[in-house]
């Protein structure tokens, strides 16, 4: 470039020589000499001088230095200026100015998030700036106002980094033959867009993945990623994961998700499980709540009610066993055994004949959790209480 311009300088002081010549054949000498060297002179001193700043990215809510300086001039320094041109003030602004005796000065309002840490005698404008928000990103000029050169500036570009909030919903799919949407894994508002992903393991057969991006004005990104699959027994229990990365984290994200596919209790078995004991056993998801209770007053059936998000059961069966004239009832949140201790000899048969009658009793609903709910019948009177998570009500 050096060499372009010095020989466009020396074509035009060729001419001018010549046009000189004409009346002095002593004056082209000098002529050129003066012309060169002024210009050399002063290109060495504008390549010489150079105002040091940078492009800076901050986390939002961190804290940013915006670096501005001058070397290479002995030029009095007599005003540094800072403008900036962000989201929150589009058109330039002026933000301060620092002098050499009153140091540093805001112009349209103070902002305690701004500091002054540069040295006005070593020709250093920096500035800290702290708490920095989404809105405060863009342009930043720093002005450095020398004599006898002029006004000399750069400009310092400060990027935004917004982490995502990250979560995953469930959508509650049910036992069906049909794709159902199972779950949505979201990084909402970051900046720059977040990249979700999920893990599948086993099921890349059986499940398949979507993901949508929403850009907002405010410069950040909504990035939804949906997991799709048909709700079997199969695949219900299978754990998956959401992995979330992008610039604006340190470090990928990921979170674990259990597909759960959602059904009313199906097949109910009862078996014995020793001489006094009867176990209960079916299949629901989410697990559902017991509650048993005496009709007609006491002395008739028991009614078993069965509840969860899915559905209400109800089973009437009657036990062989003489119930007094009081009603007993006993509520046990998760449990599905029964144990009836024996009043007497011969009590063996009648604990095989309520096994028979506990296959209508138990409801379809049933748990799949063991707790205890034991019943006595000690001088024809029926007594129960609930091991470990039971309430006993009697009336």
């Amino acid at each position: 470039m050096k060499r372009i311009e010095l020989h466009v300088l020396f074509m035009f002081s060729r001419t001018i020589t010549m046009i000189i010549q004409r009346h002095s054949m002593f004056s082209m000498i000098p002529c050129r000499l003066v012309i060169i060297s002024a210009f050399l002179l002063t290109r060495e001193a504008a390549d010489a001088l150079q105002v040091i700043g940078g492009s800076v990215t901050v986390e939002q809510g961190g804290t940013a230095i915006l670096p501005c300086y001058v070397i290479d001039t002995t030029d009095d320094l007599t005003q540094i200026t800072w403008q900036r041109r962000t989201r929150e003030k589009p058109h330039n602004d002026n933000l301060l100015t620092v002098l050499p005796r009153e140091g540093a000065q805001f112009v349209n309002g103070g902002d305690d998030r701004f500091k002054y840490i540069g040295n006005f005698n070593n020709k250093n404008g920096t500035l800290q700036f702290s708490n920095v928000a989404l809105k405060d990103e863009g342009s930043y000029t720093c002005i450095f106002t020398l004599f006898p050169s002029g006004n000399q500036k750069t400009e310092i570009p400060l990027n935004l980094l917004v982490p995502p909030f990250t979560n995953i919903k469930d959508n509650l799919p049910t036992l069906g033959t049909e794709e159902v949407l199972f779950a949505t894994c979201t990084a909402a508002g970051s900046k720059p867009p977040a990249e979700v992903r999920w893990l599948t393991g086993a099921l890349r057969d059986k499940v398949r993945t979507t993901t949508n991006s929403t850009q907002y004005d405010n410069g950040t990104t909504t990035t939804v990623s949906s997991l799709f699959g048909v709700p079997t027994r199969e695949i219900n229990g299978h754990q998956v994961q959401c992995v979330i990365s992008g610039d604006s984290l340190s470090t990928e994200k990921s979170l674990p998700f259990t597909i759960q596919v959602y059904f009313p209790p199906t097949e109910v078995n009862i078996r014995a499980i020793s001489e006094d004991s009867f176990e209960c056993v079916t299949e629901a998801n989410p697990n559902a709540k017991f509650i048993w209770s005496r009709l007609d007053g006491g002395g008739g059936p028991w009614r078993a009610t069965m509840a969860q998000e899915f559905g209400v059961r109800l089973a009437i069966g009657r036990l062989p066993v003489r119930a007094p004239a009081r009603t007993v009832s006993v509520v046990v949140s998760l449990g599905k055994t029964l144990h009836l201790p024996p009043t007497g000899v011969g009590q063996k048969g009648r604990w095989c004949d309520m096994a028979a009658s506990l296959l209508s009793v138990c409801p379809s609903a049933a748990v799949a959790t063991t707790v205890a709910c034991l019943h006595q019948c000690v001088n024809g009177w029926m007594t129960g209480y609930v091991k470990r998570f039971g309430v006993l009500r009697r009336g």
